[in-house]
Order: structure tokens, then sequence, then C-alpha cells
């Protein structure tokens, strides 16, 4: 049992430090902004990533004025040093792929943070589909890895209307995006803690089973 408590004590540990992509909805002015954020991650200097979207359900938004209607708007995590390689989007595919990095000689950053928004408007009453199909980090010495990715997220029609600001200047990035949004999904701590909970269960009732064999073999 104690072998066991250490190997638990080890993978909440580990999944306390595991680096993970989430994605959350902000309904304002008309427009179902998706937030994809970061937690916990380990020191890189760029990313790639490439997304999809239902195109026949959902239409990228102009962000601000002088902005393409393709652009994916750069989060805080990057800060005002933000090089953006590649931000483009097939609005007739329903792909985007976005790429970002930070400029030389800056540091390589790490932590949890907003990457990136995406503004959507549905065309019509159902709701849409949203996924991050892959995404890469990169560390200053060329060095890349995979990260994970978030679960797909259903894209309802906004609730919301869109101000007379909005209309004349263009669809702001909301002040609330400027703090990491939380995701719906279950953090990666707790799937360990309800696995480690199964985990125990299972082991108690192999010893239980076996206990009831034992007795039965000493009573024949």
């Amino acid at each position: 049992m104690k072998l066991f408590l250490n190997i638990v004590f080890l993978l909440m540990a580990a999944a306390s430090q595991a680096e993970m992509l989430k994605i959350a909805e902000l309904d304002r002015d008309g427009v179902r902004w998706l937030v994809v954020s970061a937690d916990q991650l380990n020191p890189l200097y760029g990313i790639d990533v490439e997304m999809t979207f239902s195109s026949d359900r959902l239409e990228i938004v102009t962000a601000g004025s002088g902005q393409e209607a393709a652009s994916v708007v750069p989060g805080e995590l990057f800060g005002d040093g933000t090089f953006t390689i590649v931000n483009r989007a097939d609005i007739r595919a329903g792909k985007i792929r976005y790429a970002a990095s930070v400029l030389n000689p800056a540091p390589e950053i790490s932590g949890s943070g907003v990457l990136f928004s995406i503004p959507f408007r549905a065309k019509g009453k159902d709701a849409g589909e949203f996924a991050i199909v892959n995404a890469e980090a990169g560390t200053r010495d060329g060095i890349k890895r995979t990260l994970p990715g978030a679960a797909v997220v259903k894209v309802l029609p906004p609730q919301s209307l869109p101000s007379s600001a909005a209309k004349n200047t263009g669809y702001a990035l909301p002040a609330e995006i400027a703090v990491a949004a939380q995701s719906n999904d279950l953090p990666v701590w707790l799937l360990v803690v309800l696995a480690a909970v199964l985990f125990v269960l299972i082991l108690l009732a192999a010893v239980l089973l076996r206990r009831i064999r034992q007795l039965e073999q000493q009573q024949g």
C-alpha cells in the first residue's frame, strides 16, 4: 500500500506540471470568442497551431479595425514582442493556421496565459464545431514538441447583440480575455485522482477476492 501511495503521489506531481491547451468561450457584442489558453507551459520560443471549424455554420469575424477577417488575435502570453509567422484561414475549407514566436534576443516564455483568440459568428441557428488538430511548440534551440490538444468545442450561436460601437468601429477584443480564461474541461490532476481512486477500488476487490478464495480452501 505504501508503494501504491508513492506512485499516486508521483502521478499527481507530474500531472500538476503537465502542460496543456484549453479552449473557453466568451459571448460579447454578437460574437462568440474562442479563447485558447495554455497551462503550465514548459519553456518555448514559438508555437504552430492548426485548427478546423464548421465553415458551413460558422464565419470568422473581423476583430477591430484594419485587421483581416482571417486573423487570429494574439494573446497576452507572448507579450508585446509577438512576431506573427503565419496567420491564415481558409474560410471555405474551415481551416486555420497560426504560428508565432518571440523576437530574438528575448528569453523563452513559460507558464500559463492566453495564447490567442478567434471571433466567430453563427451563420444560422445550429451550433458549429471548433477543434485544434495539431499544436507544436519550439524552443530557442529548435527542439520541437507536440502540445496536448483540447477537446472539440461546440460553438453555439451568440446570445448577445452587437453594440453600436462594434458596428461602427469593429469588434474589439473583450477586456476579459486579458485574463487567462477557464475551460470547462476536467483538469489533468482531477483525472489522475479519479484514475487513482478507480485503481484503489480494483486493488481492494482483488485482495478481497483472494482472501475469499483462501478461506474457501481452508474450509475445504
